[in-house]
């Protein structure tokens, strides 16, 4: 887990394009990017390189704002953006639409699982997430788990198997 924020939760272009490039060296093929900023040439360029030469599998947060038009970075090429969906499988209406969403997966209704204690946003083992930035983690998840069960497969074939598991909105 590589968080790009800092602790007012604000993203920087040097965070992200570090994060990415140190993801490589982890050997990870799936990243998650629940934020929005401002576009930027240079981390459009990091998630292009990282996604046509090592095979990464990019998903970001399509934002949370009713807009017909998704946030940046899932407006980005070679990331795919990520609505949200209610636990009874309807579009949120905060979710951003448009094009370049590419998926929906849960963000609304899905208690995430939370650290305990102290360490936790929470006492109990669950906590309140919602929104495009839970569901974008849902969908990496899902590109992930196929890139374990076919640890040969490459960027294009995970994207068309996730296609192939799809049902059209």
């Amino acid at each position: 887990d590589v968080s790009c924020a800092t602790s007012s939760w604000s993203t920087s272009d040097v965070y992200v394009i570090n994060a990415l490039a140190w993801s490589v060296g982890q050997g990870a093929e799936v990243t998650n990017s629940s934020f929005s900023q401002s576009s930027s040439a240079a981390m459009s360029q990091a998630y292009e390189d990282r996604a046509v030469t090592n095979g990464m599998v990019h998903m970001a947060a399509t934002g949370n704002g009713s807009a017909t038009s998704i946030s940046y970075p899932a407006s980005a090429a070679y990331v795919y953006g990520i609505g949200n969906v209610r636990s009874d499988g309807t579009l949120n209406s905060s979710s951003n639409t448009g094009a370049g969403v590419q998926y929906v997966a849960p963000g609304t209704g899905v208690p995430p699982t939370d650290r305990e204690g102290g360490v936790g946003y929470s006492s109990t083992d669950y906590t309140n997430f919602n929104g495009t930035s839970a569901a974008s983690p849902m969908a990496a998840g899902v590109a992930a788990l196929f890139r374990s069960m076919y640890p040969f497969a490459t960027r294009s074939q995970t994207i068309v198997a996730m296609n192939a598991g799809a049902r059209d909105m």
